[in-house]
């Protein structure tokens, strides 16, 4: 069996590494506001080791003695933030250091270096902006003062002096308008935006009337900061909100070293549960805690996983936190696939169990007469039917993942008699089951999220609802709430032609899956066939229609890939002009196309019968999921639109933020120098530009022009741009000025989710804000709505709505981290049994540290030269990006004694399963495949130099080569999505 984790989920790439190099702004590649240099993984050092015993024994007593500092009073800090008071406004001296300043925001914590942690801090009171242009760097466990990822805390800054070496910055130099650019960008000027025929925006975000670009609203030390290019450090002095996850799963060891068949020793009180998630702290358990197996014997069961849950007290003079008592619990064995996968889904809090009876109840009121019906008997009441509009004389069908049994979205195409096209997308009418503030609806807001494993789904509503009664099976009627819409052939939306948005019912004729789908797309099914001319291996007879014929639905297939494929195509055109820093400026249209999109490989198992892996694949995108996904945005834009012209701030919107500027200005010079080392590079070639979605992605198509046989580079290359980006987040329209609900990806004014509602709590809301909305126009035109007593005015309020918001964000980041652990289970597992040879790519190298990118297997791989046997010598050349490695002998499995690593350059490797707790992938360097692309250029170099020395004029312009710290690739560090 195949299983391919659900539909529509994406995948966002994370970063992984240690402490940033150089001077520059340093970020844990979370989206927080990082910013430049620090790629090059200098200072990386050695990744924490799990496996290391907790030497400082001496501190976890500490006999009464502080190790942390006292928190400030939490009264005092509320009062001052109530009071906008975070900043002290005093002048800043270097020479005293007078500089005290108090700030808040959550705590992320750098999971490749758990001593190293980011806070973001939050706007003042009355300002959209945060006041600093970076994260506040925490470095050490002394300065997070018992903070866990996750917490809401205050963070006082430190002085000026300590942010970045040998820096200094006066106030008369930082007071005013601050304008220094990070990095110079291709910017072109924009003159007038001419009309967007692929979305035609009804709404047009407002902006500042002195500027087109927002004003920064930077603090004295938020402008300090930006003027001298300095990351502020900080140390957390209060927790305002603990907000951490209170269940860690790990292994546990002695705090020293015990002999194998060895007890533990009587004056030993403690042993430490060493955490799976490394941005967790080891933790100390009690020894009266500890079954006497393992005080008997530790080493024994030092491949056993265990859980605890964290005391809500963590003493100051305890160097560790301890499991509160009685709450150490044995999940099984490290690597077993059902231990780990319980101790994940505790881990990330989506552990969610049975679902009550109340909750079943309320599901189960829906079937006929009370009670449960076999899956496709429920019928809809004919009074419900009288209410909506009547879809079921339409071809409508679904096309989803094969194993796909929530279907939640199907599709219509009509070929009208003036040439456009009239597109319906159907989606399931969750909202109608889901009452709410109903047990139903409490417990789906709770979870906000289906959960996607590999080898299953923890859902968000009852299998009663999402496999049947909700779920647009193929031959039965169903309830949809719809949005149809008429496009051009070309793609775009067709003007002047009114949207319909309203509950409906439907009846899909065929469940196509996407294999299907695309062997009609590629012509391997004929567009006329008769039944007896496709096989069942083609075609199954289970996905063939019903009530029309298999020719009609595939001219729909083809009509649905014409249309769309030709909209995609203009999405991902950037009418922006891609010039050199030099040009002139240029008209473009901002708003038409120029789209981005930074894929991850996303992994696939294949498994037996037992469940265990027995192969990895990536899955393919090919242009029938691409089909579906086109005509899925466009509703839920339109949708989006509806809701910001009608909802205002009650808006559920979904955002996505421009990356972080640093980030990408750190890049420029690195991508700059990968254009010109192309052979294929000549004066016409554009070059790196960041300047919008449109023109990165304009810069990756060019880049893999450049490179047409090294598709390795290109990966690489998309693989460094996901490191600054932003997640997407879900907002109420009211919490955010009008030009932040952008989403910067896709590069439209607005967006939301519509289309999903059986797994995404967001979309359930959006449904009834739409449906209220619909009403609301329908009793307007009969004049049936009294002033304030409007269906949306009944709605939730705006609060409850960015309340909302803040939940399914929590709750989809942890459902992204419980699939990314449960693919990396699989993966590990599989690896244990079958290592796989294979080639990586270099994308990060530090004094003592590299970072490898595996396209095949999708993962991203820190490691550390000290993990590889025999080493001699290291050196680390920052000018060239590059770490040369050199050992006396080579070893059983490789042929090398000195290798060099470089920015782009591929490396054949081993990839296993480490051998000791806790499960990890295992990553041996085999020998060097082919050098970087860097390497071309500098031959380009120094053949110019040889030129001039000679006397000689050199051909065109000389290539000049920027060595400081914005040429680093940026710093990997793993966090959030």
């Amino acid at each position: 069996m195949i299983s391919n984790q659900g539909k529509g989920k994406s995948r966002n790439s994370n970063s992984g590494g240690g402490k940033g190099g150089g001077k520059g702004w340093k970020s844990d590649g979370n989206g927080g506001k990082g910013g430049k240099g620090g790629a090059s993984e200098k200072g990386g050092g050695k990744p924490h080791n799990n496996n290391r015993r907790y030497q400082n024994n001496k501190n976890q007593n500490n006999q009464g003695k502080s190790v942390y500092n006292e928190y400030v009073d939490l009264k005092a800090i509320e009062a001052r933030i109530a009071l906008g008071d975070v900043d002290t406004g005093e002048e800043i001296n270097n020479s005293s250091n007078a500089f005290q300043t108090l700030f808040f925001g959550k705590i992320r914590i750098n999971p490749r270096s758990r001593k190293n942690a980011f806070v973001t801090c939050k706007p003042l009171t009355g300002v959209s902006q945060p006041p600093l242009p970076c994260d506040v760097f925490i470095e050490g466990e002394n300065e997070r003062n018992r903070a866990l990822d996750g917490d809401l805390v205050a963070v006082e800054l430190l002085p000026v002096s300590e942010w970045a070496a040998g820096s200094s910055v006066s106030v008369s130099e930082s007071s005013g308008d601050v304008s220094v650019a990070l990095g110079a960008l291709s910017i072109a000027q924009v003159e007038e935006e001419e009309e967007d025929p692929l979305w035609r925006p009804l709404f047009k975000p407002t902006k500042s009337p002195e500027t087109t670009e927002p004003k920064e609203m930077l603090c004295t030390a938020g402008e300090v900061a930006k003027k001298g290019q300095l990351q502020p450090k900080g140390r957390v002095v209060g927790i305002i909100k603990a907000n951490h996850r209170t269940s860690i799963d790990g292994i546990l060891a002695p705090l020293n070293r015990v002999p194998d068949g060895s007890c533990l020793p009587l004056n030993e009180k403690w042993m430490v549960l060493q955490p799976s998630d490394k941005r967790y702290p080891y933790t100390l358990v009690s020894r009266i805690d500890i079954p006497p197996e393992v005080l008997a014997n530790p080493s024994a069961h030092s491949a056993t996983l265990w859980i605890i849950d964290l005391d809500s007290e963590w003493a100051i003079s305890s160097k560790l936190p301890r499991a509160r008592i009685q709450s150490l619990r044995r999940l099984g064995e490290v690597g077993d696939i059902a231990t780990e996968h319980e101790a994940l889904a505790r881990s990330y809090g989506v552990d969610h169990g049975h679902f009550s009876e109340q909750v079943l109840e309320c599901a189960n009121s829906f079937q006929n007469d009370n009670k449960p019906a076999n899956k496709g008997e429920w019928t809809i009441p004919e009074e419900e039917i009288a209410k909506r509009k009547d879809f079921r004389n339409h071809r409508i069908f679904t096309i989803d993942p094969t194993t796909a049994k929530d279907l939640d979205d199907a599709l219509h195409i009509t070929l009208m008699d003036d040439g456009t096209v009239e597109v319906g997308v159907h989606i399931a009418d969750v909202s109608h089951f889901v009452q709410d503030g109903s047990a139903l609806d409490e417990e789906a807001q709770r979870r906000a999220t289906s959960v996607y494993l590999v080898h299953g789904v923890i859902p968000m509503l009852p299998s009663v609802l999402c496999e049947d009664l909700c779920s647009l099976n193929p031959a039965v009627d169903r309830l949809a709430f719809s949005c149809v819409w008429r496009m051009t052939r070309d793609g775009a939306l067709a003007p002047n032609v009114p949207i319909w948005f309203g509950k409906s019912v439907i009846r899909s004729c065929a469940k196509l899956d996407y294999d299907t789908a695309q062997r009609i797309i590629d012509k391997v099914i004929p567009s006329s066939p008769k039944q007896d001319e496709v096989s069942d291996a083609d075609w199954e007879y289970k996905r063939r229609p019903e009530g029309w014929s298999m020719g009609q639905v595939i001219g729909d297939v083809l009509l649905m890939h014409e249309v769309g494929m030709a909209r995609r195509q203009r999405r991902f055109s950037s009418n922006a002009c891609l010039v050199s820093p030099l040009a002139g400026s240029q008209k473009r249209n901002s708003q038409s196309g120029g789209a981005l999109s930074l894929h991850k490989t996303k992994l696939c198992f294949r498994r037996d019968d037992l469940g265990n892996p027995t192969k990895v694949f990536s899955y393919p995108i090919k242009d029938s999921n691409r089909l579906v996904e086109e005509y899925m945005l466009i509703a839920n834009f339109l949708v989006a639109q509806k809701l910001v012209l009608n909802c205002q701030a009650k808006a559920m919107l979904r955002s996505h933020p421009q990356p972080v500027e640093q980030g990408l200005s750190s890049l420029q010079s690195l991508f700059e120098k990968l254009f010109k080392a192309s052979p294929d590079s000549d004066s016409s070639t554009i070059g790196f530009d960041s300047t919008s979605a449109g023109s990165l992605h304009a810069s990756l198509v060019q880049l893999k022009e450049l490179f047409p046989s090294n598709t390795a580079v290109y990966e690489a290359c998309m693989t460094i741009l996901t490191h600054p980006m932003k997640p997407a987040v879900y907002v109420a329209a009211g919490t955010k000025p009008s030009e932040e609900w952008r989403h910067y990806a896709l590069n439209i004014p607005y967006y939301t989710h519509f289309t999903s509602p059986i797994r995404r709590y967001p979309d359930i809301v959006v449904h009834r804000l739409l449906h209220a909305i619909v009403c609301d126009e329908r009793s307007t035109s009969a004049s049936m709505v009294k002033e304030g007593e409007s269906m949306v005015s009944k709605m939730w309020s705006e609060d409850q709505i960015a309340s909302c918001a803040v939940r399914c964000n929590e709750m989809k980041e942890a459902a992204k981290g419980a699939s990314e652990r449960s693919d990396h289970v699989y993966l590990c597992v599989l690896l244990k049994k079958s290592p796989v040879v294979a080639e990586a790519v270099v994308i990060g190298v530090g004094p003592k540290s590299y970072t490898l990118q595996i396209p095949s297997l999708g993962i991203e791989h820190r490691a550390c030269v000290d993990d590889i046997d025999g080493v001699d010598s290291v050196q680390h050349d920052e000018a060239s990006e590059s770490l040369t490695i050199t050992r006396s002998a080579q070893s059983s499995e490789t042929s090398w004694t000195s290798l060099q690593l470089r920015i782009f350059c591929k490396i054949k490797v081993k990839v296993s399963c480490r051998t000791k707790p806790p499960l990890d992938v295992a990553v041996d360097l085999l020998s060097f495949v082919e050098e970087s692309p860097l390497a071309h250029l500098d031959s380009l170099l120094k053949g110019k130099v040889s030129q001039t020395s000679n006397g000689r004029a050199e051909d065109g312009p000389s290539l000049r080569v920027n060595k400081d710290a914005g040429d680093r690739v940026i710093r990997h560090a793993l966090s959030k999505s």
